[in-house]
């Protein structure tokens, strides 16, 4: 093991180390703004989470891949209101709806708060890797109409309108750890969505018929197909 890489924990803790220097320098110059790392502007909110302030295109891989670092304890909503920091520069949008930018969106830490909502309305966005993640938060790509491929294999419950209005997605990985899909979760997707499960359908999983008509047809048939192959 390189004893040079830091833990997430780590990385954590110097950032808070070097946001209290920040903020000393910030006094004794009397200037604002929030600290920088990577290109991402970090704060910490009214909980005490490190959450991004804003991201500078620095941030994005290949102009248009932002992934969220691990070190990040908390991702803005775009729904509910929220008391300062976050309505000083939020308003009435969330910052990942404004980023025309932003086409592919990969989540690196498992522990990341991911709030309800967050990404809602992201209309750029194609692709999204949230393979390391178990709750699909409620709402979070509602609306996303441009979502085409979403990666959430180790995914155990989908929360309710997580994919609902993906009118584009055409493809999701999940695994045998999927347990729930709640109603509405992928109200609005059409026939052509093909789900890949990396290990085999696990048999107790339940859908919520609210909404998730077309996904449990899709489903079915692939468990159909899996139990077909496995009989040869």
């Amino acid at each position: 093991m390189d004893d040079s890489v830091m833990t997430v924990e780590e990385m954590r803790s110097q950032i808070r180390s070097w946001m209290v220097e920040h903020e000393l320098r910030k006094k004794a110059l009397d200037y604002d703004g929030a600290l920088c790392v990577d290109g991402i502007e970090i704060e910490e909110d009214a909980n005490g989470l490190l959450f991004p302030v804003r991201y500078h295109p620095e941030a994005f891989e290949n102009g248009d891949t932002l992934r969220i670092p691990a070190f990040l304890e908390s991702v803005l909503d775009s729904k509910e209101k929220r008391v300062y920091p976050y309505t000083t520069w939020r308003l009435n949008q969330n910052v990942y709806t404004t980023m025309n930018n932003l086409k592919r969106l990969v989540i690196e830490g498992d522990d990341t708060k991911i709030q309800n909502y967050a990404f809602m309305n992201s209309r750029y966005l194609e692709y999204v890797d949230m393979s390391v993640y178990k709750t699909v938060p409620i709402g979070v790509f509602r609306d996303c109409d441009r979502l085409k491929v979403a990666d959430i294999r180790n995914v155990e419950v989908i929360g309710k309108n997580s994919f609902e209005g993906c009118i584009s997605l055409k493809k999701i990985i999940i695994s045998s750890k999927l347990k729930r899909v709640c109603g509405m979760a992928f109200n609005g997707i059409t026939d052509e969505l093909e789900i890949e499960v990396i290990d085999g359908f696990n048999k107790s999983l339940y859908i919520n018929q609210n909404g998730n008509k077309l996904f449990y047809d899709v489903v079915r048939k692939c468990k159909k197909e899996y139990r077909k192959r496995n009989r040869k």
